[in-house]
């Protein structure tokens, strides 16, 4: 160990690989609006920061407010939500993109401090950085906008200044308003408290004491609150992996070496049990809630740097065997990246879909209910500002199921009615696969003109009126 440490300043100082990884992360964090640019799509991507944003804009107009009126769902302004309002005052929502940015710069400094704090030579932080900011879960995290961001930076910062500091103040801080953010924080702070405590038997106390006060405040805020997950379950290994479709999953190539980095740590298994045991515990809660893969990531890639740092340090009898593993794990990590970069800067919303939703609203009255898939739902209240039958807090698979896919039009105007529907949105992704792969259900249904009016189509979106209701179709 003191031979590669040794060697390793006479070629990578600890200022290097700070630097080095902080132009990478930059590099990968301008890779996914520069493609939208050019692909002329909005920097906003996914569904769900239109909801954040949606009601952080009802807040700055209407105050706190304990309703959403468009779901018609009890709503109480979470953290999130009032830490997002100052960003709204500088121009347009794209603006509001800077958070991610700026909270994974300094979530990758903070993590190379925290990583010095646990003794890791400058090549093993090399790797651990580098694996982080190659992953999947980091380009997702810090290019949208999402509550992980936040989440990231304030564990890995808390921690970091857990370690540093003797009092617990301003880490407790952090942890708590982690805490506020997600619950899945709440399990990953305690078990990663414990963990330091484990390493650090000095810090024991102070864990103990930064414990009880965050399960105190979690415990008050959560029954306030009732801001408990809507967890979508996955029950399967795809969800886990990037390479194999996942919207948010783990390299192969870093859960390989993160499978080695448990094998080589295996020998000091007392130490960091409560690691593995919170390895375990994310591993569960990711059949629940993909979103979990964040986490697991960060360790994934303490992991998965330890063990590259000792492959690319062994000695090994065949050195041109050493080098073809080491280039087909670079190539390997850097595969994943190029096609998740590639997958998620494709992503929806595009203009097509904006413009249907913003000639929805222009064309439709407020009260108007629209059908579509529960994917389409946040982008219909944000940019047609209409009621919506499904969206991911209103979910009612059965019923989904009955309106999309029945062939029965008695059956389906019934369901219909039942739920105010006034315009059916459909776009490209559900006529491909998403809902359907042919004219079936719903869509096939739709060619009854006596019950259905197509009153908007262009670049493969629709709009469909339900009853009569005659306008001009727009085409293209």
């Amino acid at each position: 160990m003191c031979d590669r440490r040794k060697m390793t300043k006479n070629f990578l100082s600890g200022k290097d690989v700070l630097f080095f990884i902080i132009i990478i992360a930059l590099i990968i964090m301008f890779l996914v609006p520069s493609i939208r640019v050019l692909l002329n799509k909005p920097f906003i991507i996914g569904e769900t920061p239109y909801y954040d944003i949606r009601l952080a804009k009802e807040i700055t107009q209407e105050g706190l407010v304990f309703q959403d009126e468009l779901n018609n769902l009890d709503y109480m302004a979470k953290p999130y939500h009032l830490f997002l309002i100052p960003f709204l005052y500088f121009g347009t929502i794209d603006f509001l993109l800077i958070i991610p940015f700026i909270a994974g710069i300094l979530s990758v400094i903070f993590l190379y401090f925290l990583l010095k704090k646990f003794e890791m030579s400058n090549d093993e932080s090399f790797f651990v950085l580098l694996i982080f900011v190659l992953s999947p879960a980091f380009i997702f995290t810090f290019t949208t906008l999402n509550v992980f961001a936040i989440s990231l930076l304030f564990i890995i910062a808390g921690s970091y200044l857990f370690l540093k500091q003797k009092r617990i103040l301003y880490p407790t801080i952090l942890f708590i308003l982690a805490s506020f953010l997600n619950i899945i924080n709440v399990v990953f702070i305690i078990l990663f408290l414990f963990f330091i405590s484990d390493l650090k038997k000095e810090k024991r106390s102070n864990a103990n004491m930064a414990i009880a006060y965050i399960l105190f405040f979690s415990f008050i805020y959560y029954l306030l609150t009732k801001a408990l997950p809507n967890f979508l379950f996955q029950n399967n290994f795809h969800s886990f992996v990037a390479d194999l479709g996942s919207p948010i999953g783990l390299s192969v190539f870093a859960l390989i070496l993160g499978t080695v980095g448990i094998i080589k740590t295996w020998p000091f298994r007392k130490k960091l049990k409560n690691m593995y045991l919170l390895l375990l515990i994310l591993v569960l809660i990711g059949f629940f809630d993909i979103h979990v893969n964040i986490y697991l990531t960060l360790l994934f890639s303490i992991l998965a740097g330890f063990a590259f740092a000792h492959l690319v340090n062994k000695k090994w009898e065949v050195e041109a065997l050493r080098r073809l593993t080491i280039l087909l794990l670079i190539y390997g990590l850097l595969f994943s990246m190029i096609s998740y970069t590639k997958r998620i800067s494709t992503s929806d919303p595009d203009d097509s879909i904006i413009e249907a939703l913003e000639w929805l609203k222009e064309n439709s009255d407020s009260n108007d209910v629209v059908l579509s898939h529960h994917s389409k739902g946040y982008w219909i209240e944000y940019f047609a500002d209409r009621p919506i039958v499904f969206d991911y807090m209103k979910q009612n698979p059965l019923e989904q199921h009955s309106l999309l896919y029945s062939r029965d039009l008695d059956a389906t105007k019934y369901l219909l009615n039942k739920s105010n529907v006034k315009y059916i949105f459909i776009d490209g992704n559900m006529k491909q696969g998403q809902v359907w792969k042919e004219k079936q259900g719903l869509w096939f249904l739709l060619r009854n003109s006596e019950t259905f009016n197509n009153i908007y189509q262009r670049k493969n979106v629709e709009i469909w009126e339900y009853k009569e209701s005659p306008q001009i179709i727009i085409s293209k």
